[in-house]
């Protein structure tokens, strides 16, 4: 294998792992993260806790240090095949998650799922959204 080829490929694996993981950690209802998530939040839930609550809570705060954990995890095991098999396996989830949402006949009509979010995250979105809006004064 080139060593071109094998740094896109870690590229491409990273990204689509990473993109996978901020998702569990920051959106999905799966139950053990979920509650997960919860405790995090019931644990930084003080004033000066804050800021460390969003990062359950925010894709793009999240993602950041999830990239990290995987990019630093391939690196420090000489990229490893438990590295490929389990960061290849959240990243083809992730890419087959994408390809069924736009599976389907162009007239078939969109399924509409509402699920209310949790008032953690409401509370979060009206606390990231009060400290932007201070900020645009």
């Amino acid at each position: 294998m080139s060593i071109e080829f094998f740094w896109i490929a870690v590229a491409a694996v990273t990204i689509t792992s990473s993109a996978r993981i901020t998702r569990l950690v920051t959106y999905d209802k799966f139950p053990p993260v979920q509650w997960l998530r919860d405790k995090y939040a019931d644990l930084t839930d003080r004033p000066r806790l804050l800021g460390w609550q969003l990062l359950a809570f925010c894709a793009y705060c999240a993602s950041f240090w999830i990239t990290v954990g995987v990019v630093l995890w391939g690196y420090l095991t000489d990229w490893q095949p438990v590295w490929w098999v389990v960061n290849g396996t959240f990243g083809a989830s992730y890419l087959a998650a994408i390809l069924m949402v736009h599976d389907g006949e162009p007239d078939d009509e969109p399924v509409e799922v509402h699920v209310e979010k949790p008032i953690e995250v409401q509370m979060q979105e009206s606390l990231f959204n009060d400290m932007y809006d201070e900020d645009a004064d």
